[in-house]
């Protein structure tokens, strides 16, 4: 992932990996792959974007259980969202 490659894996923008639509368990296989591989290179599960949300609400937003669940177990903060 040329983005996490640059160093620029901090100021990502959550919201680009969390989009509605799509539910299949090809799309949630694939965005479940950018959380870990978004993590792994040190990026913020609490990060908030301009308008204060973070990944977690995102994900709840859009109903992407799967990705919720991941984001909890990689810390993210249930009261930070």
């Amino acid at each position: 992932m040329q983005l996490c490659e640059s160093g620029l894996v901090k100021k990502i923008k959550w919201r680009m990996f969390l989009p509605g639509g799509c539910r299949c368990e090809h799309c949630i296989q694939k965005r479940l792959g950018c959380i870990n591989v978004l993590m792994s290179r040190g990026a913020n599960p609490d990060a908030e974007d301009k308008n204060g949300e973070t990944p977690l609400y995102y994900a709840a937003r859009n109903r992407l259980a799967e990705c919720a669940t991941l984001l909890l177990e990689k810390g993210s903060d249930l009261q930070h969202w």
